[in-house]
């Protein structure tokens, strides 16, 4: 199998094209795909280095810049728009209360996923937690009556004091 070779324009250094990031397809007017033509002009060592030296010099007007384009690709707003639901909110997430500062990741855009309709911003914790649930409320109902008669016994030891068999205690052989 003959292996392509490209050259990078930063380093100079040459390297099979798996070193290379492929363009997007909008970005490749043709169909590149037996040609390096598809290929990224830089290698992926440098389009990093890149990348982090442009972070790095910008500093929170990338990440904004960044963040702005996220918003509007995917939600159809812009950073302001999420910074006054940010403000509107107190910085606190619209179903546990808990400000942004409590988690690692900022507050997600809540939105419908049959309308696109903007809700309200969440965190990751809450944000998952609708998402396992489907956005059903029937579902949350079901999670809500389970914990109501489920919660207080589930993590306590039984009567006897004994915690449940498990299964090699009861003889069951582990399935491979």
């Amino acid at each position: 199998m003959d292996t392509q070779s490209k050259t990078c324009r930063k380093c100079g250094d040459t390297k099979p094209v798996v070193h290379f990031y492929m363009k997007s397809k909008s970005a490749r007017s043709q169909d590149y795909s037996a040609s390096l033509a598809g290929y990224s002009n830089n290698c992926k060592t440098c389009d990093k280095r890149l990348a982090a030296e442009r972070r790095e010099r910008l500093g929170q007007v990338h990440i904004d810049y960044m963040k702005n384009i996220d918003l509007r690709r995917k939600y159809g707003i812009g950073i302001e728009d999420y910074n006054a639901m940010f403000q509107a909110q107190a910085g606190c997430c619209a179903i546990c209360g808990k400000h942004q500062t409590e988690f690692v990741k900022g507050l997600a855009v809540d939105h419908d996923h049959a309308t696109g309709k903007i809700c309200k911003l969440l965190c990751v914790n809450c944000n998952h937690g609708l998402g396992c649930f489907i956005d059903s409320i029937g579902l949350m109902h079901k999670a809500i009556e389970y914990l109501q008669t489920h919660a207080s016994s589930v993590c306590e030891p039984a009567a006897s004091g004994k915690v449940a068999e498990n299964g090699a205690e009861k003889g069951y052989k582990p399935m491979h």
